[in-house]
Formats: structure tokens, sequence, C-alpha cells
């Protein structure tokens, strides 16, 4: 990664969708090279994938759960995260460290699903304790805060 890299990503991340032919014209490069660089992100993860972003409320998801998971211990945690990921509500499942080992962020539409959330986590093998705290505050998916992030990333760029 050099400067001009971090330059095309800083064009994507202000619109995913943004041609080639224009990322050229703001750098002052040609479009063959935008095109070489971004498949080059590509194939060395750097960009992993682009997607909308939406308000989860407006199609019927009012609160987000957030949930702290303890893994017993010697138990595979990865075997943990897999079965999360295919709990249709988690959003997002991350490592962490001190009293509990992942954290999970899934979007609810009632109290009723977060019962049912916290017994399909409590029913995976490994799973030694969850706690959670509710949410009706969306702010963490809206597409301005991930624009914020990559702001403070590409700031100095």
């Amino acid at each position: 990664m050099d400067k001009l890299d971090l330059l095309i990503l800083k064009e994507l991340t202000e619109d995913a969708q943004m041609p080639f032919s224009k990322i050229a014209i703001n750098l002052g490069i040609s479009t063959d090279t935008v095109i070489k660089r971004y498949n080059k992100m590509i194939r060395r993860n750097i960009l992993l994938n682009s997607h909308i972003s939406f308000d989860p409320k407006k199609i019927g998801y009012d609160s987000a759960v957030f949930l702290f998971i303890r893994v017993e211990p010697n138990k595979d945690r990865q075997e943990v995260f897999a079965s999360l990921k295919e709990i249709k509500s988690v959003l997002a499942i991350v490592s962490i460290t001190g009293d509990f080992n992942i954290f999970v962020d899934a979007a609810i539409r009632d109290l009723g699903e977060v019962k049912d959330l916290i017994n399909q986590v409590n029913g995976i093998m490994g799973v030694d304790r969850v706690e959670f705290i509710l949410s009706d505050d969306f702010h963490l998916f809206t597409e301005d805060y991930h624009n914020e992030l990559v702001s403070k990333i590409l700031k100095n760029v």
C-alpha cells in the first residue's frame, strides 16, 4: 500500500459505486492504473467487499441487542463463532478479551426475539455464559458512522 492506493481507497469510501474513470480524473491518473490497483487490493484482501447501508428501523428492526459471551475453558472459540454466524439476526461477531470472549451485535424486532436469541446462543456447545444490553440506537449501522470512521483513518492521506 502506498499513498496512491490510499487515495483510491479514500475515493471508494466516499462512493463505493464511483466509476474507475471518475476516480482516475479525481486523482489525475489513468483509468487502467485505478483498475490494476483496485484488483490488487482485492487480491490482497485489503478491499473485502462493497455494500449498501440502510436504516434497520425502517424494515422492522426496532432495537439492537449486544451480547457478551463467555466460552467454556478449553473449548474451541471458532466453533462458537461458526454457530453464531448461522443465527439470522446476528450482524457482527467480535473476539474480545476480559470477562467475556465474544461480543455479538444483533438486530431484533421485539423483546420476544431477545429471549429467542439468548436461548439459541445458550444452546451452542461451548457457551458458558451470556449477558446482554439492549439499545434502540442503530447509530453503529449508519453510513455516516462508517464514513466518519474511514475519514479518521484516512485523514492524513
